[in-house]
């Protein structure tokens, strides 16, 4: 009896206790394989991911490098002409902003236009000459005034090759006395030096007019020497 409850048992056991069948263990080892090939796939795209975008910068980085010296030149050339467009706006604006003749003294009294091309100086020198005699009891004192020698002189240029020069002397011909009857005090004009010259060239120049000449007396004796003539 025993024995035989022993192998009804095994064979209860045999029939509720069933063997897994192999089939399913493949599918389920299967499908891990698959998960963990998805895996590593998705890992190497996003490493080569990473690697193109390292590519990219690096190359970026290398052009930058490359073109830095022509950049930074471009950059400040554009900087240097804006800066001398900004000079030249504002030299024009001062220049729009002069008055049209500048009026001052240099060396005489000079007129010239605001752009430099026309100019005109005037200058002069005079010597003048007073006497007073004291006489006695039984006559009158007596003065005189003369004007010996005065010189009107105008010079400048015009253009930029143009120069001329206009000169005058002034001179009394007549002593005006307190005692004498005669009141006439007669003046005289000449016209000492005039010319107009063009020299474009320094080696050549072309005057005509009418000057003094050169180391003759008349130029070199000094104006002041000739006070007492």
């Amino acid at each position: 009896m025993r024995i035989h409850f022993v192998v009804f048992l095994l064979m209860v056991s045999l029939l509720v206790i069933r063997p897994i069948p192999r089939s399913s263990t493949l599918e389920a080892g299967q499908d891990d394989l698959r998960l963990q090939l998805r895996q590593m796939e998705e890992v190497i795209k996003n490493q080569q991911a990473m690697l193109e975008a390292l590519k990219i910068k690096v190359e970026a980085h290398e052009k930058v490098e490359q073109l830095s010296t022509a950049d930074q030149d471009k950059i400040i050339g554009e900087k240097i002409e804006a800066y001398l467009h900004k000079e030249q706006f504002e030299g024009n604006l001062a220049k729009m902003l002069r008055p049209p003749v500048e009026i001052g003294y240099k060396k005489g009294f000079y007129f010239q236009t605001s752009d430099g091309r026309f100019n005109m100086r005037m200058t002069g020198r005079l010597q003048m000459r007073y006497g007073y005699e004291d006489r006695d009891a039984t006559g009158d004192d007596d003065s005189s005034y003369s004007l010996r020698r005065a010189r009107l002189k105008w010079d400048g240029y015009a253009y930029d090759h143009f120069k001329y020069k206009i000169e005058l002397a002034l001179k009394s011909t007549g002593t005006k006395s307190t005692s004498s009857s005669d009141k006439d005090m007669a003046k005289a004009v000449e016209l000492v030096d005039w010319w107009a010259e063009y020299g474009k060239y320094n080696f050549a120049k072309i005057r005509f007019g009418q000057w003094k000449v050169p180391f003759n007396r008349q130029r070199v004796v000094s104006f002041l020497r000739t006070a007492d003539d």
